[in-house]
């Protein structure tokens, strides 16, 4: 009996099969750590340690190469954040879903492992520390899955939840999520007005106009709080409503509209503004005397539009908040319907088993964000011809997950164009990204000095091409094959004119500010967050530019001008990374560091700026770049690393780490300065030497804190990044410096 990575097309599913596997892949070894790690020696690699850089380099890209999906893209954990598996679990329990005995059991696990053994309760992500929101639902989650009202870690996380007033002062995602339980008031919610979406796209606060992500989970969020969507008042319910209330204040003696704003000083990262509240006031009353036919309309469009997003998406949906909230209010409008079925079939998509149990990540996976990472820390390694196959594949996985279509009737969706673009995970998830776009097609351009790839120039085609092919979209055509290990067969090229597709999308979403934001363009103002009603999370309101995101866009535009010099696009895209020098330049603070949004937190905002401008041919003696350098440089620790805190990115000010340096930092801030020419070498080798002295001797790295955020406050897992980065620093060490033994 064992449990299989199964993959398709980039598709993740942990699979159990009651049939013992006497020889597990590579690839569930290394995530399982079915072996302790480190132990393993892949093919080629001796468990000899590495003494020079390119020599650690090298281990590591065998190490990698071991275990690349068939699919070419590497797989990884991108959990971290512990409110998305409640909503999970509270779905199925809601819509009778039944989960697979061994899923139940491993997400136990998880749950039980995750807890914080002092308080007894859980955090917001793996690493915070306990509070109601994370307390709460990973209580009723445990009870749906079976953990009795007795079991010493459901009576701990009582105490934790009863010694801070119950769940009263949970924030309101939560207590919606418990709302749908039946285990609290609906009256106990601030408003959630779904006659919102019927406003005027001209409006500045029409939905349309808000980040994506926030109003993809405030579009099912609204359907919900109309229709008082909930469970039926089953013995599990009814024994909840007891154990999660005090004394003092049982469940049915609560004030439920008294409850709207309580909200737990442990959860209360960013407060609602007095315009919130005042906002909030008038819709209570407007709940009370609405008019029935407008809320009807309202219903019928926002779910218009839930279907939309589940068939764009084919049910992956855009994230694991809206996934489940999507799968909900579909089994409320359609019962139990072939869209519910095709939404319960995906649910898989987004459970990722590791060590420490089976989780519910961030998105159906990062795998084109980490592959294209990886084929870029490969290339510029110059160890590439001695990784073929590897390459090969990893180039097929680029190939069929670039987009190759613009969704349908995308002004009344309010969606962005698409074609050419590269997204965050699969194709058939397909939301595109700036940065992602960015990355994919640095990529892409990187492979093309591999012959084995590419054995004629005439395979890119011409940039000036009216219209690009891609092979998917070929009547009658299948997908794609990955490459056969040893073959040499022509692979599907990625056309100068695919390439300009990306170039269109990257073009279209520069702000006026020069700098790029996420997934699309800002559309409203930042008085907006004004109205920001999570509580819990910072800056979701609106997409805004990133220095992450110009960054990459600026450096791909630098390559395709390099790469593609005759193509159509040339002056716009001159003009563009002008505007991007210039948008990171302006929102770099005194110190000369930038403030990370997507990565812990200094150290990757800084890694970005500086090969941003490096790209766009800002000297190295330029004073914004001097500036970030001599930042980073007071950041050194004693034992030649970088370390950050994840609370650099909660408090909005560099933290060192509590412990040591650590090895994702340390190569980000190695990287930037070999970047910048860095006239004094030795910080960076001591840097580049504590990667080796950290490196196993069968190349893998260890898993160290986590790395990556989202608005401010939630961390999350991006296991290949230890992976990723050291060895791409060393590849560059050893490119940089010649220096072949330390």
């Amino acid at each position: 009996m064992s449990w299989h990575l199964d993959v398709d097309r980039g598709r993740q599913v942990w699979r159990w099969d009651e049939k013992p596997e006497p020889n597990p892949s590579m690839v569930d070894i290394h995530h399982l750590n079915l072996k302790p790690p480190g132990t393993v020696c892949p093919p080629g690699c001796t468990m000899t340690p590495a003494d020079s850089p390119i020599q650690a380099a090298r281990k590591g890209i065998q190490y990698m190469s071991a275990v690349q999906c068939e699919s070419g893209h590497w797989a990884g954990d991108y959990g971290g954040p512990m409110f998305l598996l409640p909503g999970l679990v509270i779905t199925c329990y809601v819509t009778g879903y039944k989960l697979h005995p061994k899923q139940i059991e491993e997400m136990i696990r998880y749950l039980l492992t995750r807890q914080n053994k002092v308080d007894g309760g859980w955090g917001i992500h793996v690493e915070a520390q306990s509070d109601i929101f994370g307390t709460a639902l990973q209580y009723v989650s445990l009870r749906i899955l079976g953990v009795p009202a007795d079991h010493p870690a459901i009576v701990k996380a009582r105490e934790f939840l009863h010694a801070n007033e119950g769940v009263l002062g949970i924030p309101s995602w939560g207590k919606l999520w418990l709302a749908v339980l039946n285990v609290y008031s609906w009256d106990g919610l601030n408003p959630v007005p779904i006659e919102m979406w019927l406003a005027p796209y001209w409006l500045p606060v029409c939905p349309g106009r808000m980040w994506c992500h926030c109003r993809m989970v405030y579009l099912p969020m609204a359907y919900l709080y109309a229709r008082r969507v909930s469970a039926k008042e089953t013995p599990l319910v009814l024994a909840l409503r007891k154990e999660l209330y005090t004394k003092d204040q049982p469940y049915e003696k609560v004030y439920w509209p008294s409850m709207c704003n309580k909200i737990s000083p442990l959860d209360n990262y960013s407060p609602n503004s007095t315009i919130l509240k005042m906002v909030n006031g008038v819709l209570w009353y407007y709940e009370k005397v609405h008019w029935g036919w407008l809320r009807r309309r309202a219903i019928d469009f926002t779910y218009d539009h839930i279907k939309y997003e589940d068939e764009q998406t084919k049910y992956i949906d855009i994230g694991p908040v809206n996934k489940t909230m999507n799968m909900l209010c579909c089994w409320d409008r359609e019962g139990d319907s072939p869209a519910f079925r095709k939404h319960g079939e995906r649910l898989v998509d987004y459970l990722w088993l590791a060590p420490d149990g089976m989780k519910m990540q961030g998105y159906n996976g990062s795998q084109l964000w980490d592959s294209a990472f990886w084929i870029q820390a490969v290339a510029e390694s110059g160890l590439g011809n001695e990784f073929v196959d590897s390459l090969r594949l990893a180039h097929h996985y680029l190939e069929i997950t670039q987009v190759p279509y613009n969704t349908p009737n995308m002004k009344q969706y309010f969606r962005h164009i698409s074609k050419g673009a590269w997204p965050f995970s699969t194709v058939d998830h397909g939301w595109p990204i700036s940065d992602c776009t960015a990355e994919g097609t640095k990529a892409s351009l990187a492979l093309r000095q591999f012959s084995f790839i590419y054995p004629s120039a005439a395979q890119f085609g011409s940039s000036s091409t009216s219209e690009a092919i891609y092979p998917s979209q070929v009547p009658g055509a299948s997908a794609t094959p990955p490459p056969v290990a040893g073959s040499r067969d022509l692979l599907t090229p990625i056309t100068d004119a695919r390439l300009m597709d990306a170039v269109e999308v990257m073009l279209s979403l520069q702000n006026p500010s020069g700098g790029w934001a996420s997934y699309e363009n800002t559309r409203t103002g930042g008085w907006l967050e004004a109205i920001n009603p999570s509580e819990c999370f910072s800056n979701i309101m609106v997409d805004y530019p990133y220095v992450e995101c110009s960054s990459a866009v600026i450096q791909a535009f630098c390559m395709i001008r390099k790469m593609i010099p005759d193509n159509p696009r040339m002056k716009e895209i001159n003009e563009s990374i002008r505007r991007g020098v210039a948008f990171m330049k302006s929102i770099q603070r005194p110190d000369g560091s930038w403030h990370g949004s997507w990565g812990v937190c200094y150290t990757y905002a800084g890694w970005f700026g500086i090969e941003g401008m490096i790209a766009a041919g800002v000297p190295p003696s330029d004073p914004a770049i001097v500036k970030a350098c001599k930042f980073f440089l007071s950041k050194q620790r004693e034992d030649g690393g970088w370390g950050e805190s994840y609370l650099s990115c909660v408090k909005r000010e560099y933290i060192q780490h509590p412990e040591t340096s650590q090895i994702v930092n340390t190569a980000w801030v190695v990287l930037s300065l070999m970047a910048a020419h860095w006239p004094d070498r030795t910080p960076i080798e001591r840097g580049i030497r504590l990667l080796i002295s950290r490196q196993y001797p069968n190349g893998d790295f260890p898993q160290e804190s986590i790395v990556g955020v989202f608005n401010f406050n939630c961390m999350i897992s991006y296991s290949n990044y230890k992976n990723i980065f050291p060895v791409w620093a060393l590849g560059r060490y050893h490119n940089t410096y010649l220096k072949a033994k330390m």
